[in-house]
Formats: C-alpha cells, structure tokens, sequence
C-alpha cells in the first residue's frame, strides 16, 4: 500500500509501478516454499526411519506429519479444507522455541 502510494503522489526512488517493484520476488517465495516443503519432508521421513515405532508417542511428531501432507496435498492441487497459514506460524514457534532453548544451554556452558 506505501509504495501505491509513493507512486501516485511521485515521491522520489518510487518510479516504477507498485506491480514491478518487487519483480521476481513471487518465484522466489515459490521456490523457498518448495525448498522448506522437501526440508520438511524429508525430516518427517528421516524421523519415521530413525524413532521406529516411537515416532508415533510424540504429538509434535503427527503435527509434523499432518503439516507436510497437506503441503503435498496443497501442491498436487487439491483443496485443504483448513488455513495452512496458522500450522507454519505454529511451526515456526516451535523452531523458535527450539532456538531459544538451545541458546540457554549455551549460557549454561559458561557455568561448567
């Protein structure tokens, strides 16, 4: 919307039009999409090889599972019935809390 707007009123450094100012940037996101979509994947399956029959006792884990079948699904072209949006922002918590934990145990180094 700021650079429809920057456009319209001819603020400096916005020449181009709002449609052409991000260029490429749409197969960009495609392909990282792409990209953490057979991250996942293959981290779902590398989970499944390497837990066994444990990998079902975790509920991260059938999280994880119904989170890349219905990447796959969204990208054969069939309808998910539910907002993907909302299990990658769950997702990313996740990560993030991972980080945040890994970031304390490197605090807890300095004490050893």
């Amino acid at each position: 919307r700021g650079h429809v707007l920057g456009h319209k009123i001819g603020y400096p450094h916005f020449e181009d039009a709002p449609d052409n100012a991000w260029g490429d940037a749409s197969k960009h996101f495609i392909n990282t999409e792409l990209a953490f979509g057979i991250f996942f994947c293959i981290e779902v399956v590398l989970k499944v090889v390497g837990l066994g029959k444990q990998f079902v006792n975790d509920l991260w884990n059938w999280f994880d599972t119904a989170l890349v079948i219905s990447w796959i699904t969204e990208n054969l072209g069939a309808k998910v019935p539910l907002d993907t949006t909302l299990l990658r922002l769950v997702r990313l918590a996740r990560l993030l809390r991972m980080v945040r934990i890994a970031r304390k145990i490197q605090g807890l180094d300095s004490l050893v």
